[in-house]
């Protein structure tokens, strides 16, 4: 790693309050797209906010998620964050493991839970609408409708459910929840999917953790690990991602009047708008996982060396003008949107489709069964959870 010289810039940048994107990235897109930066933890990395470089580094093989694997990363935080072994894979063993669980994730399969989807959403919104306004949308319906959905279609108990969300929570966690208490809960969620298997095994049924059972019993190449690290996945693995990415749409769609007013007008703008929502509004942490690179290569003028780290600033890449038309403005009229909101590359998110059919039945029902939502407070008076690696409400007071 070369010595901090004039031209790497101290990471992060500012601070950013709510759903605000970093100011300095504009800048970098056009001026620098890869540039040098010195972390307060771990040293060195390039940091990635162009669109076309950015896509590279997700998806080309010389770039490897297995390589940061026992290496001292560059980091914002004291602790290194933990994430699931199957993250940690490149291909062909990577492709080797997700196929299994994607067979039941396929496009197709997921449209047709939209009855299911609906029917909680519906249940959801009415009994919201029962208790009478104001309401806690965080509480009455963003974290109720994934692990609901989950729990019917893993076939896990009601009883459950709070336990599921506390998981979630724990999968999903920052470095500012205890590390004794993400490691006990981590703990109960590997008891529990422990034994949900043996039961499984015992009395296998037609559902996804029956068939990822049947696929390592039946010799298809997948550890007694790796079935416990897929079936973590399928039970928690997208539950507090959609939960705050609800919460974040109805936040801004709430605090867009214009915007919010064309869906009411147009409905069937829906699908387009909630990928424009994805690529809007920035969700994650500042960057993506980090890449390590295993061949030299040349970025936006940048030589990379084998061993250099590669973090990529997903919100800046969405937000590129050279492939998103005034990519700071929130537009449902776009063409084209090949956003990165769910990645890129052998790592796409897995959960991708049912994230989006959640979030489009809900943006339906908000609008039909709720027509006059709104916020209760004002938009500065909403707290934003420091707990988490996604953005998200602690709480979205509104009334109708």
């Amino acid at each position: 790693m070369p010595e901090p010289g004039p031209h790497t810039r101290e990471f992060p940048f500012s601070s950013v309050s709510a759903l605000g994107c970093c100011p300095e990235y504009r800048q970098l897109r056009s001026a620098e797209p890869v540039c040098r930066i010195e972390l307060p933890y771990g040293g060195q990395a390039w940091l990635v906010t162009s669109y076309a470089e950015a896509a590279t580094v997700l998806s080309a093989p010389g770039f490897s998620r297995a390589a940061t694997v026992g290496r001292d990363l560059p980091r914002e935080t004291p602790e290194q964050q933990a994430r699931s072994s199957l993250q940690a894979l490149d291909p062909p063993e990577h492709t080797r493991v997700r196929n299994l669980a994607a067979r039941a994730l396929t496009p197709r399969r997921i449209a047709a839970l939209r009855p299911q989807v609906e029917r909680h959403s519906a249940e959801l919104l009415e009994a919201m609408r029962a208790g009478g306004p104001p309401a806690d949308l965080m509480t009455c319906y963003a974290r109720q409708l994934p692990v609901r959905l989950i729990s019917e279609l893993r076939g896990i108990p009601s009883s459950d459910l709070d336990k599921l969300l506390e998981w979630s929570d724990a999968t999903s966690a920052n470095t500012t929840m205890p590390l004794a208490r993400r490691q006990r809960l981590e703990a109960e969620l590997t008891d529990y999917v422990t034994a949900l298997i043996a039961g499984r095994r015992a009395r296998p049924g037609d559902d996804l953790i029956s068939a990822l059972i049947t696929a390592r019993d039946g010799g298809q190449q997948l550890s007694e690990q790796e079935l416990v690290e897929l079936v973590t996945i399928v039970l928690v693995g997208g539950n507090d991602t959609t939960s705050n990415q609800l919460g974040n749409f109805a936040f801004v769609l709430l605090t867009h009047p214009g915007q919010l007013q064309q869906l009411r007008e147009h409905p069937d703008r829906i699908p387009a708008a909630v990928e424009e929502l994805v690529r809007f509004i920035p969700f994650g942490a500042s960057t993506m996982l980090p890449r390590v690179a295993t061949r030299s290569a040349v970025l936006a003028g940048q030589h990379i060396s084998p061993g250099d780290v590669m973090l990529i600033a997903n919100e800046s890449a969405n937000r590129d003008e050279r492939v998103f038309g005034e990519g700071e403005r929130l537009d449902f009229g776009r063409a084209t949107n090949p956003h990165l909101g769910f990645g890129h590359g052998p790592h796409y998110c897995l959960g991708a489709h049912q994230a989006r059919l959640q979030l489009q039945v809900a943006v339906r029902d908000w609008l039909e069964v709720l027509p006059g939502l709104r916020l209760a407070v004002r938009p500065d008076e909403i707290e934003w959870r420091q707990d988490q690696i996604v953005r998200g409400p602690a709480a979205l007071p509104v009334t109708w």
